[in-house]
C-alpha cells in the first residue's frame, strides 16, 4: 500500500481536488480491499438464502399436499429469481483466489477493483431476496380455481343400461346446441349420481388435452338433503370458492353468486340430488342460453322437480336387466366364491330380490365377498327374501335412501296412498283404476265429492308417485293402464306400515288359512291376503280398527262364519271378488260404516243378505254373480254412488229403485237377464246425477226413446244398444241388433258416439245413412246386414275419425264408397278387415287410396269374388300407388284372386305380409331394395318387411321385383300352422 500516496500525487497534478476526491474515494477504496472477509460475508448470506427457500419450499409442499393450494405468483417469482442468481458464477465468485500483477510482486488491485464491486453488489442483491422472502404463512400459496375437478368413482359404469343413458346424457351435454338443461330422473340407489360423475371425470380428461372446447369450466355441487333457496345459495357458494356473508339478504347473496358464475363464462353446472323445484334467477344462477354457452344438468328422484326446473331433455335411468345385475353382482362378491355350484344357484336366486337396483347389488355383494360358506349365503338370501334390512348394509345404504323419497312425498295423503300399492303381491301388476278407487273408497281422497272429481284427484296422486319413481308405469295389452312397485321399495314400505298405520300384509304368498284370530291384531287398520288359497275364514277376528279387508282371488270353499265381521265397526272397503263363497253372513249388517262392498265374479254367489243398515255404502258391486233378484233393503243404500249389476242373472229391476237412489252417479246393468222396458227409461230420464251408464233396452222403440229424450248429454261416458253382441266395444260405445229404421226415419243414435256394432240391421244399405253429421265414430262392427252395399257416399256423414272398420258377412257389399269420394272421407282409418263378403271384386282403386293416408292393417279374407285388391282405373293410366303407412298385408281365402295391382306398390312401412289359399296370384308388385351392407353395417330391406307367412309351394312359385329379393326374404318365411 506504500504506492498509493505516489499514484495519488501524480492524479492532483492532472485533476482538479473535487474530481480526484471523488473518484480515488469511489475506487481506490478496494486497494486496501479485504476481499476474504467480504467473500465470507456473501457466502454467509447465501447459506442463509438457501436456508430460506428450504423452508419455503418445504411450507409449500406441505400446504399443497394437505390443503390443496398452489404457490402465489410473487412466491414463484421469488424463487424463480433465486433460482437464476444462485449459479455457477455465484459459485465461482465465492471460491475466489487472490491474483498478482504480471511480475508477481505486487497485488493485482485492478482485478480487487472489479471484484470488490462485484461481491458488494451480490451482498446487496442477497440482502433484498432474504428481505423479500419472508413471507407470511398465508401468503405462500392460495387455492387453485380449478375449471373443473376429477371426482371419486367408486363403481365403474359397465352396464349396457348405464352406458347407453350416459352416451344420450353426453350428446345432448356436447352436441344439442338445443338443450340448456338436462334432467336426470330415477329411483334412489340406480345409478344417476355415478352416471354424472363418469360424465364429469370423462370432461375432465377432453378438457385438459383440449379436446373439447365448449366448457370453460364445470362445477358440481351436492344439493343438502334438508335444502332450502338459502342452503341452495350457500352449498353453490363454497364449490366456487366463495365467500358469502350469512347476515346478506338472499337478493344480495344472489347478485354476488351470480357474478361469480358469470365470471366462469361458459358454464356446466351439475346439481346432484335436487328434491324442489326452484328459480335460477331467485338462486343467483345465470340462465343457460345457446348465446351465453352455459348449460345446467341435475339429478333428481322426480320427473316432477324436472319439469319445474324447466328442463329441455329428461333422461330417466332405470334399473339394471338380470343379466347386467348378474355381473355386477359377481364383480362385487369375487368369481372365486361363485365357483362352487351351490353357491351360484344362490347367489343367482339372491340377484332376483334385488330388482337390478345397482345400490342393493353392490351393498350385498361387498357384504358376501369372499364368504365361502354356503349356510351364511343361505341365511342371506332368506333376509332378503323376508326383511332384506336386516342384510349387512342394507338398512343404513339402501333402505334410508328409500325411505327418504317416501318422506319427502309433498303430504300424509300422498304418502298414505303409497302405503296402500305395499297391499298388493311382490311384482303384481296394480291395475291403476282400481288402487285409485281404493284410495277413494276408504276416505284417503276425501269424505265426499262426486265420483269423478276423485279420481282426478287420485290420478295427481299417483302421478306424483310415478313421477317421484316410487311406482313405475307398466304397458299391459289391452289398454289397462298398470303400475309396479319395485321389490325393495315394497319391503320399506311394508317395513313403514309394520309401526303405523299397521298393515297385515300376506298378499300371493299362497296361505290356505287367515291369522285374523290371533291376539296382537287389534290396532291393524289394513288387512291384504288377496291371491291365496284360502279354505275359511276364523270366526270372530277383534279388530276394531280394521278400515280395509281385502281377501279376493281365493277359493273361500268353507265358506265365511256367521260372526267374522261382528268387531269390524270402522271396517269402510271389503273385497271379495273373485272367491268362491256360497253366501254372505248375516254379521255383515254390522258394518255400518262400509263403503265398498265389492263381490264381483263371486261364482257360487246367488243371493245376500239385507243390506238395510249399510247406509253408509256408497258401492256395491255384484258383477259376474249368479244373483237374480237384488238383496233385501237395497232402497235404503240412499248414499250410493256406483250400482254395478252387469253379467248377473238378474230377472227384475224393481220399479221406483232409481228415484230412491237419488245421489247414484254410475249405473251398471250390461247384459243383465231382465229387460229394461219404458218405465225404467222414464226414471232413468229423471235421474239427473247418473254419468255413466251400461244398459241394454229391450226395444229399438225404448232405445229411440232414450237417446232423443237427450239425457245422455249428461253421461261422461256409456255403453248401450239393443241385445249387445259382444264384449269389445268400449267407452261411449252401441251395440244394435235388428231393424235400424222406424217408420222410413233412422234410430237416433247420441252424438258422442264412438263405437258402433250394427248385427243383423236388414234395413240398412249404407252406414253413413245411419249417422248424424256430428258423429264423430271411431270405430265400427258390421256383420250380417245383408243390404248394406257400400259403406258412405257424398252429401252424408264422412267418417273422418273412423279408425277402425270390421266388415264380415254382408252379402251385397261391393265397395267402400258409393259414387266419388267425399273430401276428408276416411282420412283416419288405420285398420280395415273385410271377410265374407260374397260380391265384393276388388277392395280399393288409386283414387281411393288417395284419402287412406293412415292405412295400416288390410285384411282380407274369404271373398270368394275378389280377383283384384287394387281396382285400375280406366282414366287414369299407370298411377302410382303409395300406401306409406301400412304395416301389415293379409290375404287369406281369396280363390279367385290373381292380382293385387297391375303396377308397382309402394309400402315402405311394410312388415307383416300374409298370403294363404290364394293360389291365383302369382305376383306380389311392392317395391323392394336391399342394401348389401359392408363390414360396419347390416344388411337391411326397404320397406322392412320381417315376417312373411305363406304356403311353401305358392312361395317357390311367386314373382317378386327380382331374384336377390327373394333370396334375402327366404329365412323370413313362416309356414302356416
Amino acid at each position: 500500500m506504500e504506492c498509493v500516496p505516489v499514484v495519488v500525487a501524480i492524479l492532483s497534478c492532472l485533476c482538479s481536488k473535487n474530481v480526484i476526491q471523488q473518484r480515488a474515494g469511489r475506487h481506490c477504496k478496494y486497494f486496501d480491499y479485504n476481499a476474504k472477509a467480504k467473500i465470507e460475508e456473501l457466502r454467509s448470506k447465501m447459506e442463509e438464502l438457501r436456508a430460506l427457500v428450504a423452508d419455503v419450499n418445504t411450507k409449500l409442499e406441505e400446504t399443497c399436499l394437505q390443503e390443496g393450494k398452489e404457490p402465489t405468483e410473487q412466491v414463484k417469482l421469488w424463487l424463480r429469481t433465486v433460482q437464476s442468481f444462485d449459479n455457477e458464477k455465484l459459485n465461482s465468485l465465492l471460491s475466489w483466489q487472490e491474483k498478482r500483477c504480471s511480475f508477481g510482486c505486487l497485488p493485482n488491485y485492478f482485478s480487487r477493483m472489479k471484484l470488490g464491486k462485484l461481491v458488494e453488489r451480490r451482498i446487496q442483491e442477497v440482502d433484498e431476496l432474504l428481505r423479500r422472502g419472508q413471507f407470511q404463512d398465508d401468503s405462500l400459496a392460495h387455492l387453485l380455481l380449478e375449471n373443473i375437478k376429477m371426482l371419486p368413482v367408486t363403481v365403474a359404469v359397465n352396464s349396457e343400461t348405464s352406458k347407453k343413458k350416459l352416451e344420450e346424457i353426453w350428446e345432448h351435454l356436447i352436441a344439442d346446441y338445443e338443450v340448456q338443461r338436462i334432467g336426470v330422473f330415477g329411483m334412489g340407489g340406480v345409478g344417476k349420481t355415478t352416471i354424472l360423475k363418469e360424465i364429469n371425470n370423462r370432461l375432465k380428461k377432453v378438457m385438459t388435452e383440449g379436446m373439447i372446447t365448449c366448457f370453460d369450466n364445470v362445477v358440481w355441487v351436492t344439493i343438502p338433503k334438508e335444502s332450502n333457496p338459502e342452503k341452495l345459495q350457500m352449498a353453490i357458494a363454497q364449490a366456487v370458492r366463495l365467500n358469502l356473508p350469512e347476515d346478506w339478504n338472499m337478493m344480495d347473496k344472489a347478485a354476488e353468486l351470480q357474478k361469480a358464475l358469470q365470471r366462469r363464462k361458459r358454464l356446466l353446472l351439475i346439481l346432484d340430488d335436487v328434491w324442489i323445484p326452484f328459480s335460477l334467477e331467485d338462486i343467483g344462477i345465470p340462465t343457460p342460453t345457446r348465446a351465453n354457452g352455459c348449460k345446467l344438468i341435475l339429478t333428481t328422484r322426480s320427473l316432477r322437480v324436472c319439469r319445474g326446473m324447466e328442463t329441455n331433455k329428461e333422461v330417466e335411468v332405470k334399473v339394471l336387466s338380470e343379466a347386467e345385475s348378474w355381473t355386477l353382482f359377481t364383480d362385487k362378491v369375487g368369481s372365486v366364491v361363485l365357483q362352487d355350484p351351490n353357491i351360484s344357484n344362490l347367489a343367482r336366486a339372491m340377484v332376483k330380490e334385488f330388482g337390478g337396483l345397482p345400490l342393493a347389488i353392490i351393498t350385498v355383494g361387498r357384504a358376501l365377498r369372499k364368504v365361502s360358506d354356503e349356510v351364511e349365503w343361505r341365511n342371506a338370501l332368506t333376509s332378503l327374501r323376508g326383511s332384506a334390512a336386516n342384510v349387512e348394509g342394507m338398512e343404513e345404504l339402501v333402505y334410508s335412501r328409500l325411505r327418504f323419497s317416501y318422506e319427502r312425498l309433498k303430504d300424509d295423503t300422498t304418502r298414505s296412498c303409497f302405503l296402500y300399492c305395499a297391499l298388493y303381491p311382490e311384482d303384481h301388476q296394480i291395475d291403476a283404476k282400481e288402487l285409485i278407487e281404493y284410495w277413494m273408497w276408504e276416505g284417503l281422497l276425501g269424505d265426499g265429492g262426486r265420483i269423478q272429481a276423485n279420481i282426478w284427484k287420485g290420478e295427481m296422486i299417483l302421478a306424483d308417485l310415478k313421477d317421484s319413481c316410487l311406482l313405475d308405469s307398466v304397458d299391459v295389452d289391452g289398454g289397462v293402464e298398470c303400475v309396479k312397485m319395485h321389490d325393495l321399495i315394497r319391503d320399506m314400505a311394508i317395513g313403514i306400515t309394520n309401526t303405523g298405520p299397521r298393515s297385515v300384509i300376506s298378499a300371493g304368498v299362497g296361505v290356505e288359512k287367515a291369522s285374523l284370530g290371533e291376539d296382537g291384531i287389534e290396532d291393524v287398520e289394513r288387512i291384504s291376503m288377496m291371491f291365496n288359497e284360502l279354505n275359511c275364514l276364523p270366526s270372530r277376528p277383534l279388530c276394531s280398527k280394521l278400515s280395509c279387508l281385502l281377501l279376493q282371488y281365493s277359493s273361500m270353499a268353507s265358506g265365511i262364519s256367521h260372526h267374522f265381521f261382528c268387531h269390524m265397526p270402522k271396517l269402510r272397503v271389503l273385497d271379495l271378488s273373485f272367491t268362491g263363497i256360497l253366501s254372505i253372513p248375516d254379521s255383515i249388517a254390522e258394518l255400518s260404516n262400509l263403503r265398498a262392498l265389492l263381490m264381483r265374479s263371486c261364482w257360487n254367489l246367488s243371493s245376500l243378505p239385507s243390506l238395510a243398515t249399510l247406509e253408509a255404502l256408497w258401492v256395491l258391486d255384484l258383477s259376474y254373480t249368479h244373483i237374480t233378484e237384488l238383496p233385501p233393503g237395497i232402497e235404503q243404500l240412499r248414499q250410493l254412488k256406483r250400482l254395478n249389476l252387469s253379467y248377473t242373472k238378474l230377472d227384475s229391476f224393481p220399479e221406483g229403485l232409481l228415484t230412491t237412489l237419488s245421489l247414484l252417479e254410475e249405473l251398471l246393468l250390461y247384459r243383465c237377464m231382465c229387460e229394461f222396458g219404458l218405465q225404467f227409461v222414464e226414471e232413468l230420464i229423471a235421474s239427473r246425477n247418473i254419468v255413466v251408464l251400461e244398459v241394454e233396452f229391450s226395444t229399438s222403440r225404448v232405445f229411440n226413446m232414450y237417446t232423443r229424450s237427450g239425457h245422455w248429454n249428461l253421461l261422461r261416458s256409456f255403453r248401450s244398444g239393443i241385445c249387445s253382441y259382444g264384449d269389445d266395444l268400449g267407452k261411449n260405445s252401441i251395440d244394435y241388433i235388428g231393424n235400424f229404421f222406424l217408420n222410413g226415419t233412422p234410430v237416433s243414435l247420441p252424438d258422442r258416439t264412438y263405437e258402433l256394432r250394427l248385427l243383423h240391421c236388414y234395413d240398412v244399405d249404407r252406414l253413413s245413412r245411419c249417422l248424424s253429421k256430428s258423429i264423430k265414430l271411431k270405430k265400427c262392427v258390421i256383420t250380417h246386414c245383408d243390404q248394406m252395399e257400400s259403406i258412405l257416399m257424398t252429401g252424408e256423414n264422412n267418417l273422418s275419425c273412423l279408425n277402425t272398420l270390421e266388415l264380415g258377412f254382408l252379402q251385397n257389399f261391393k265397395s267402400l264408397c258409393k259414387g266419388l269420394m267425399p273430401s276428408g272421407a276416411l282420412g283416419a282409418l288405420k285398420i280395415l278387415q273385410i271377410s265374407y263378403c260374397n260380391s265384393l271384386e276388388s277392395v280399393l282403386n288409386p283414387r281411393l287410396i288417395e284419402h287412406l293416408s293412415n292405412l295400416e292393417e288390410l285384411s282380407v279374407e274369404h271373398c270368394p269374388k275378389l280377383e283384384k285388391v287394387i281396382e285400375e282405373e280406366q282414366s287414369i293410366h299407370n298411377a302410382e300407388v303409395n300406401l306409406a303407412r301400412l304395416k301389415s298385408l293379409k290375404l287369406c281365402n281369396l280363390r279367385e284372386l290373381k292380382s293385387i295391382y297391375s303396377e308397382e306398390v309402394m309400402c315402405i312401412s311394410l312388415c307383416t305380409i300374409t298370403v294363404e289359399g290364394c293360389n291365383k296370384l302369382n305376383r306380389l308388385p311392392f317395391r323392394i331394395l336391399i342394401d348389401e351392407g359392408n363390414q360396419h353395417r347390416q344388411p337391411s330391406i326397404t320397406p322392412p318387411i320381417r315376417k312373411v307367412k305363406a304356403e311353401q309351394v305358392w312361395w317357390d312359385s311367386v314373382e317378386l321385383a327380382n331374384l336377390s329379393v327373394k333370396t334375402f326374404l327366404q329365412h323370413r318365411l313362416e309356414l302356416p300352422s
